[in-house]
């Protein structure tokens, strides 16, 4: 016989059903001998069986059943009470017996099923939990440490249940959040995360370094844990490791920079060579024609070769967007001849200013840095109908600024709360840097495009 057909009796027989027939047996017998076989606790078998496979409904309306069974049984038999109202009074008794053990043990049925619920919910939380490749940490409202899973020990070190949110971030903060890396924000955001000041998606840099080496940087978004009425409770943080994700962005970016800047060499030193050939013939060309007493074809000869210059400008000025001038020499090099140029260029004055101490800065840090400037002039030369536009490196102890402001008609109101590609991208080039960008705009008074990274001393 296949163990696995067998049912439960309860699966083959309706647990109502056969309470009904029980009670049922139990009035008969007590109708035909009386007071002869006392039968008053076996009602109850049939109640309970039925309130604990039934339901607290089913159960009840055994127990009134019951109940007026054995009145009827009473009624109906031999035995005769001294008083008639002590017939009632046993039956209301035996009433609220019957109800009392029905209501009790469906709470039993109800809070086991519920225990088995959470208990189960438990077991299927902890597994997606265990399973997650990014770190979670939940703090209660008085800032305990209540859950957290593998990944979240992997990125930290282990994690004591129970333990204060502040005791664990001061031991981070102490052993493994790198003070050179990041601004201020950034290696305060793990405190202002788990204590509830900050909500949101931030970045934090770890001193330790992953197995190829590079510095680990984890994001992190900070959720509020909030209760039946929208009262935080506590604090969710979501941490995932981003160093590989980074680093493949930076060697993308770098892989475009290099190929933009193949691109702007051979067009300055392939494309824009071989049309300063041609103008060169043409103005040959031009005094042949002179010479042969042709002015109106000389003339004709003279507007294809300022074309020809045209072209070899709007050339070199697409070559220059592509490579930046300078860059190699600095980043102060290159933004003075970003100024100069638009000056040189636009119908607008360029104004370029660098304060404080000398500093040094790598390469693609400083390209990013460039791009972001170029952007934001780019943007201000087009739509800021401005006259006037300043750049500014400045090095503030130990954090570079670069600055780009206007005195224009600011920000279009929809790219406040939708900002177009080039607003975008110069956010995205200064997550790739490690910087945090600002952009402040107000109408009729301008625009101020502000780049800050930190300097590792």
């Amino acid at each position: 016989m296949n163990h696995s057909e067998i049912k439960p009796l309860h699966s083959l027989v309706p647990p109502s059903s056969a309470g009904v027939i029980w009670v049922l047996c139990c009035g008969l017998v007590d109708w035909l001998t009386g007071s002869e076989l006392a039968l008053s606790a076996f009602y109850l078998p049939g109640i309970i069986l039925t309130a604990w496979y039934g339901g607290r409904k089913a159960s009840l309306s055994l127990a009134f059943l019951a109940a007026g069974i054995w009145l009827a049984a009473e009624l109906l038999g031999p035995k005769h009470y001294s008083r008639p109202f002590i017939v009632y009074w046993n039956s209301a008794i035996r009433l609220s017996i019957f109800c009392l053990t029905a209501l009790l043990t469906s709470e039993v049925r109800i809070r086991r099923l519920t225990e088995a619920a959470l208990q189960n919910q438990k077991e299927i939380l902890t597994s997606i939990l265990d399973s997650m490749r990014d770190g979670v940490v939940v703090a209660d409202r008085e800032g305990r440490i209540i859950v957290f899973n593998p990944a979240a020990g992997r990125l930290f070190g282990e994690i004591s249940p129970g333990i204060s949110a502040e005791d664990w971030v001061d031991g981070i903060e102490k052993g493994l959040l790198d003070p050179a890396a990041g601004s201020p924000h950034d290696r305060q955001l793990l405190r202002k995360s788990i204590s509830g000041q900050h909500s949101g998606y931030g970045e934090i840099p770890l001193s330790r370094t992953n197995n190829a080496g590079n510095g680990i940087r984890l994001g992190l978004t900070a959720l509020p844990l909030l209760g039946k009425n929208a009262d935080r409770t506590g604090t969710v943080l979501v941490l995932n490791d981003l160093t590989s994700r980074r680093n493949l962005e930076n060697q993308i970016s770098q892989a475009s920079e290099r190929e933009q800047r193949r691109i702007g060499h051979d067009l300055h030193d392939g494309v824009c060579q071989h049309l300063a050939g041609v103008a060169f013939a043409v103005g040959t060309f031009k005094t042949e024609l002179e010479r042969m007493n042709l002015p109106r074809q000389a003339g004709k000869a003279s507007e294809i070769g300022e074309l020809i210059r045209e072209g070899i400008q709007q050339t070199k000025d697409l070559a220059r967007g592509l490579y930046p001038m300078g860059i190699e020499e600095g980043l102060d090099v290159a933004l003075g001849l970003l100024a100069s140029t638009t000056t040189e260029r636009m119908d607008v004055q360029c104004h370029y200013q660098q304060t404080g101490d000398r500093f040094t800065l790598g390469t693609a840090a400083a390209g990013h840095l460039y791009r972001i400037a170029q952007e934001a002039v780019s943007n201000a030369v087009r739509h800021a109908k401005t006259d006037n536009i300043h750049i500014l490196l400045a090095r503030e102890a130990d954090q570079l600024i670069v600055e780009v402001s206007d005195d224009g008609i600011g920000l279009d109101s929809s790219c406040k709360t939708e900002p177009g590609i080039g607003l975008q991208i110069m956010r995205y080039r200064a997550n790739l840097a490690g910087a945090k960008l600002e952009i402040i705009s107000q109408d009729d008074k301008g625009t101020r495009i502000s780049c800050k990274i930190p300097l590792v001393s």
